[in-house]
């Protein structure tokens, strides 16, 4: 009895929660098809018709193309360092006892405490000294390092749960650090690497704060950037075209989630259990 009192409070929990994070969506996408006006009219209502000019003047009357092109470019570039550098750093530290080993990982927890807001006047100053505003390299770099910490803390902690048995046999067979590494720890860490690919696409995808800082060229902003300052003008604001930019950017991130949502459970319970 006690346990179906707890189960049912668990799933009205899990309902409420689901309803918080799924009617925003759907104010979100059903706006975007109204106008202004019915906007402000009716905003819980349904469009009198689907007005898709919003998405055509969102896609064709403004940044919005170029912007998703640099938001797809800094989101893979950052994915490619991140995914890679935190497999070697997590595989080294979960393999290999070195000096400073358990430092070095107090120390990656410890920037996950470093409110990130603080540090924009310095990486605006440092990024201006090197020639790297306006330009998605530098913006990559910054992702990079921003996410790394907690990449490698979830990589180190998967590596920890799989057996040493498959590894010693390689070595075994003649397989050498780099082969081990190569042919046996990252094809079994495919639903790791599946979830910290996604952990951090959400993240570098939506990230606003240092873009608008870093990134102020129209031909350099990312797509978070551009939708911020869609649909305004002299005429003022219009919120069916900010609406419309708004899903543009949701919809490609809702697409890769439930394509990958399983393999992401996957990894993240993977790597919970040692």
């Amino acid at each position: 009895m006690t346990r179906a009192i707890g189960l049912s409070f668990a799933y009205f929990g899990l309902f409420i929660w689901s309803a918080m994070v799924f009617l925003p969506l759907l104010f979100m996408f059903v706006s975007s098809f109204k106008t202004h006006g019915e906007i402000l009219q009716f905003p819980i209502g349904l469009p009198s018709r689907l007005h898709i000019e919003n998405y055509v003047n969102a896609m064709v009357n403004s940044t919005i193309g170029v912007s998703f092109v640099n938001s797809v470019i800094v989101t893979i570039g950052s994915l490619v360092f991140v995914v890679a550098l935190s497999l070697m750093g997590g595989y080294a530290l979960s393999r290999f006892q070195f000096p400073g080993n358990k430092v070095l990982l107090l120390g990656l927890v410890a920037l996950l405490t470093l409110p990130v807001h603080a540090l924009v006047v310095p990486v605006y100053y440092f990024m201006d000294m090197f020639n790297l505003r306006n330009d998605n390299f530098g913006l990559i770099m910054l992702y990079t390092a921003f996410h790394l910490p907690v990449s490698i803390i979830i990589m180190r902690a998967y590596f920890q749960s799989l057996p040493r048995a498959v590894e010693e046999a390689a070595q075994l067979d003649g397989c050498g650090t780099w082969g081990v590494f190569w042919y046996v720890a990252i094809p079994l860490s495919k639903a790791s690497i599946a979830t910290v690919a996604i952990i951090n696409v959400v993240g570098i995808w939506s990230e606003y704060l240092f873009a608008s800082v870093l990134m102020t060229s129209p031909a350099s902003r990312t797509l978070p950037v551009a939708v911020a300052t869609l649909g305004t003008g002299e005429g003022g604001t219009d919120l069916g075209l900010r609406f419309a930019g708004l899903s543009l950017a949701t919809i490609p991130i809702l697409i890769l989630y439930l394509f990958f949502s399983r393999r992401i459970m996957k990894g993240i319970a993977a790597g919970a259990v040692k």
